[in-house]
């Protein structure tokens, strides 16, 4: 089976799909604690990129935590573990009896703060 392969690490090359979320912790596909049992499936081990995910999984300040990230991916791209072929924006549709959702490209950003608005009253039907 596909993924029993990706598990042992028993191939040289492979094709995933990854799809996260902006806010979404990259720790499990990219930290090297992750290689065996996560999902960092080509075993990508990079000191300064484990001490930046720690640090960022800490930091409660939006803008460092950014910025962490920011280096993050310049590790990345230096190190280039998988190639990137392309990028699938993602619609989304959310019926408007619902508020409190952010919409991106990426798709739905969070359903934790979504409410039901209140019912609209009914249109007077008497002309």
């Amino acid at each position: 089976m596909y993924t029993e392969r990706l598990r042992k690490h028993e191939f040289d090359a492979c094709s995933l799909l990854w799809e996260m979320a902006p806010k979404n912790d990259p720790y499990q596909v990219w930290h090297s604690s992750e290689i065996n049992g996560g999902s960092n499936f080509v075993s990508f081990r990079n000191a300064e990129a484990d001490v930046v995910l720690d640090q960022a999984r800490r930091e409660l300040n939006d803008a460092k935590r950014l910025a962490l990230y920011h280096r993050f991916n310049e590790i990345l791209v230096e190190e280039q573990p998988y190639t990137m072929l392309f990028y699938r924006y993602n619609l989304s549709l959310v019926s408007k009896r619902f508020g409190g959702i952010i919409s991106t490209p990426y798709g739905v950003l969070s359903y934790a703060d979504f409410y039901v608005r209140k019912p609209e009253p009914a249109a007077d039907p008497t002309p």
